[in-house]
């Protein structure tokens, strides 16, 4: 029992003292009640928004910098790699970095949460600073182990990229957020944080290998599905399975991993909002799909961006605004004291 009391002891510690250095807040500054999904998603929209619209030599420079860092981090571990302008070369291995790979998105998501908690603006500046270097490691980190495996084994790239393309840098975020919202003891509503790491390390990994293998027929039945539909406006399509892994479908291993780990799952009310997660997500695989079908298939232009829209919205947005939601109207929030004083 010692042992046990001690390690949630040092949860405790560790997490006062990641909050204290990076809000600098008391734990009642915070109040649950008035954090507001509404302003966070219209930040998000915003933000998005202009950083879509932006001309691609406004980011390429962002894209140059992490290329860099990456090639001088894998140097460091003893692996030659070159660099061609955000393009990374390492065993005859080429990797280009492009928006999604950097910390832009990341910091969007966690921005937008920022902007939808009451903090003093001081606070938030100084969180946001030291969220954009905890994001930049990580996205270092990513890129120089990615072009690492994929210079070692190229036949595992994919995978793992789709692994830690989603599942660890929503962690980051989440991570970010959590400290952001200390509540009580090192601890967010009952939610040790190094317990609560373990446990969707362990679920993302498991449902990863599980959703491998499937991932392939689920998009297959959703190409069925659209087949079917343009079929009754007299449209016969013919869709090829090209892909081993559809990345997109991987944020579905991402939210049900939040939810295992935080134990949304009991009751009927949380399995309410639990349905209804899902079958957004779903829904963001049909629109991606019929986007990517009316660029291909009918040549719009506007079908490409629309896909990746929802791409990048499906993967870093919608999964931490899903289970965020979700916390704050769960019964385990409510019993655990979320809704306290």
């Amino acid at each position: 029992m010692q042992v046990i009391g001690n390690s949630i002891n040092l949860d405790n510690l560790l997490m006062n003292v990641a909050s204290d250095a990076i809000t600098g807040l008391p734990p009642k500054e915070h109040d649950y009640r008035t954090l507001s999904p509404f302003r966070f998603m219209l930040v998000f929209a915003v933000l998005y928004t202009a950083t879509v619209l932006l001309p691609e030599q406004v980011l390429s420079p962002l894209n140059r910098l992490f290329a860099s860092g990456a090639a001088l981090l894998l140097e460091a571990w003893g692996m030659h790699a070159s660099l061609q302008g955000d393009t990374l070369i390492a065993n005859g291995f080429h990797a280009r970095v492009i928006d999604e790979c950097t910390p832009l998105f990341m910091l969007i998501v966690f921005v937008s949460f920022l902007a939808a908690t009451p903090a003093r603006l001081e606070r938030k500046g100084k969180a946001m600073l030291l969220a954009t270097l905890f994001f930049s490691c990580m996205t270092l980190l990513r890129i120089a182990f990615l072009v690492f495996v994929g210079a070692q084994f190229p036949a595992q790239f994919h995978i793992i990229h789709t692994y830690l393309a989603q599942s660890l840098m929503i962690l980051a975020v989440i991570l970010a957020a959590v400290v952001w919202l200390r509540w009580g003891q090192g601890e967010i509503t009952g939610l040790p944080i190094l317990s609560f790491i373990s446990r969707f390390t362990l679920w993302s990994s498991f449902l990863f290998l599980a959703w491998l293998p499937v991932n392939r027929w689920y998009m297959q039945l959703i190409d069925y599905l659209l087949s079917a539909l343009f079929s009754l406006f007299d449209q016969q399509l013919i869709i090829p399975k090209v892909h081993l892994v559809y990345f997109q479908t991987f944020n579905l291993v991402t939210f049900g991993s939040l939810l295992l780990a935080t134990r949304l799952h009991s009751e009927k009310h949380d399995r309410r909002y639990i349905v209804a997660g899902f079958a957004l997500l779903v829904s963001g695989h049909l629109l991606i799909r019929i986007g990517n079908i009316m660029a291909t298939a009918f040549n719009t232009p506007w079908g490409l961006p629309f896909a990746n829209s929802i791409s990048i919205a499906g993967q870093y947005l919608a999964p931490f605004l899903l289970w965020w939601i979700m916390f704050k109207n769960s019964n385990y929030y409510r019993a655990t004291g979320g809704q306290t004083a």
